[in-house]
């Protein structure tokens, strides 16, 4: 089994060199991976990581009896929904055995290219001076919680990766037009939401970059591109409607927001546990509510374990994007390349706060969006969520093709 450990680190490391090659925060990047290899190995050989019960063992238990069976049965066993997951894990086991170091090792790959992909968003939106590049390369390198969730045996790995993919592709389509990149986007979203059915949300900014994109086209011609798009998400959605992929939750909201945070939620780290939506007129001042719990839960005054004092450091970080963000943004003056980034992250806020009944669920929720955050507050801070920008910042325009020659990532 060492031998198997050593010889997949290595492959990785040699793989992810290959894939940095010539980017000028590589060696920046290989550190990032570094520390979740030392978080994966500290798990396997020494000591559990935090939030490694609870579902990490139920998806791990799964996959096992997955595997027992062999590869074959092992594939032909498809799970749906979010034990998806345990299904890839029993894949893997079944053909390099009981191995949590190998999930973990996938996963922390996986990390690295989400970190990727957010950095191409960033440079994209001409986030271009070089110190906001390496400060957002070194968050979404060190953060502890998107450190910490890009490694344990959870989903929120993949979840992240489709979820910055898509954004990714909708961005590029968004500057260059190629419509095969809106597909792009598009079908990545479908293995994300079979994860977590939140991201299907992510089709609202598909929708409306094709529509910002193409509503200057001849008349003739805007109807076909609609009718291909809409025919595509709704091929994608009505798939995983008759297979049940995806909207597992769903079902258990079908029966009312109440009954869901009440089975949901952990006894000590639950809030708003005494209000509840009696009424359509409910949602109007309870959503913003629960947006604030979600994403700055738990507050100072709650804390009480070591753990909490963790979620809360995090919390306090999301304070300090979301001052950012209101401060210096302008959905109205952003281009057309920025709002669907804003409207991605605005919308995954609002159904990852409904859907989440406590700020023990909600820390590893808010490390799913966590990377386009760190982007949106980059561009931010970069002037560039706005056409306001600075004299400083039209002068670093150029210095964008000179990333892009010997890119920090592209």
């Amino acid at each position: 089994m060492i031998f198997v450990n050593v010889s997949l680190t290595l492959t990785a490391i040699v793989l992810l060199s290959l894939i940095l090659y010539r980017y000028r925060l590589s060696q920046l990047l290989l550190a990032g991976f570094a520390i979740r290899l030392v978080l994966a190995l500290t798990h396997a050989y020494y000591a559990p990581l935090p939030d490694t019960q609870n579902d990490a063992l139920d998806f791990e238990r799964v996959g096992i009896g997955l595997a027992h069976n062999g590869f074959e049965e092992a594939v032909r066993n498809v799970q749906p929904g979010a034990y998806s997951y345990a299904w890839f894990i029993g894949i893997v086991y079944s053909v390099l055995g009981t191995n949590i170091y190998v999930i973990m090792l996938i996963n922390s790959f996986v990390s690295m290219l989400t970190v990727i992909y957010a950095l191409r968003i960033a440079q994209m939106l001409a986030v271009v001076r070089r110190k906001h590049m390496i400060w957002l390369g070194l968050a979404l390198c060190i953060h502890p919680t998107l450190a910490l969730y890009s490694v344990i045996p959870l989903r929120e790995a993949f979840f992240t990766f489709f979820f910055v993919f898509a954004v990714y592709n909708t961005v590029v389509y968004a500057e260059t037009k190629r419509f095969i990149r809106l597909v792009i986007a598009g079908i990545s979203i479908m293995p994300g939401a079979v994860l977590h059915s939140s991201l299907v949300v992510v089709y609202a900014a598909v929708g409306y970059v094709l529509y910002r994109r193409n509503r200057t086209r001849e008349i003739a011609a805007r109807p076909v591109v609609l009718l291909l798009a809409a025919a595509i998400a709704g091929g994608v959605l009505y798939l995983m409607y008759i297979t049940n992929i995806g909207f597992d939750k769903l079902g258990l909201l079908a029966h009312g927001f109440d009954a869901f945070y009440e089975r949901s939620a952990d006894a000590r780290t639950a809030y708003l546990t005494g209000i509840s939506i009696d009424a359509w007129y409910d949602y109007f001042w309870q959503v913003p509510l629960r947006v604030v719990f979600f994403l700055l839960m738990p507050f100072p005054w709650v804390v009480s374990t070591a753990v909490d004092a963790f979620a809360c450091f995090d919390a306090l970080l999301w304070g300090g994007m979301l001052l950012t963000l209101f401060y210096r943004a302008d959905f109205r003056k952003a281009d057309v390349k920025t709002q669907p980034v804003l409207i991605a992250l605005v919308l995954m806020m609002l159904v990852m706060a409904m859907g989440t009944p406590g700020y023990g669920t909600g820390i590893r929720h808010r490390a799913k969006i966590l990377p386009i955050m760190m982007v949106a507050t980059t561009a931010a801070l970069s002037g560039t969520l706005s056409r306001k920008q600075s004299a400083d910042a039209r002068h670093h325009n150029s210095e964008l093709e000179r990333w892009g020659a010997a890119p920090v990532l592209s």
